[in-house]
């Protein structure tokens, strides 16, 4: 009746010691920690160098801090750990980024604005896109006046 469910036995089977009385803030905290492998795990799969790379790598991270006790230095590496997977995130976007525009080539032409095609910039264009010449004869539909 006095333990949440799951109680000790679920936190023994799951390496987490054997308190039954561990505190809601200290619950919270490891749910964070736990989100925050998650996350590393699930964006690693798309990193460029590999799920293998990331898992050794968030896993050395994680032991490394695994002594923190006081909530403000735990808050504060999930925080920066957060950060880590907004860059791998911005990673991966630019490598798919740059394989398109590998696999389709730059156009010029298509960079440009269509209404501002051979306009100068200071001038505007005349209406609609249209071709005009330069003796005026043609209007903006490309129609002879």
């Amino acid at each position: 009746p006095g333990l949440r469910r799951g109680g000790a036995a679920q936190s023994s089977r799951l390496g987490l010691g054997s308190e039954a009385g561990r505190s809601g803030c200290d619950e919270a905290m490891r749910a964070q920690v736990r989100d925050l492998y998650r996350r590393l795990l699930l964006v690693g799969r798309d990193y460029p160098k590999g799920i293998d790379y990331v898992r050794e790598r968030a896993k050395k991270a994680f032991l490394e801090n695994r002594d923190l006790t006081e909530e403000e230095d735990i808050v504060r590496a999930v925080h920066r750990g957060r950060w880590w997977v907004k860059e791998m995130i911005g990673v991966i976007q630019l490598r798919k980024y740059r394989a398109m525009r590998a696999r389709y080539g730059v156009n010029r032409d298509d960079d440009k604005d269509p209404g501002t095609s051979g306009a100068s910039p200071g001038k505007p264009h005349g209406g609609g896109g249209g071709s005009s010449s330069t003796d005026g004869r043609t209007g903006s539909s490309g129609v002879l006046r």
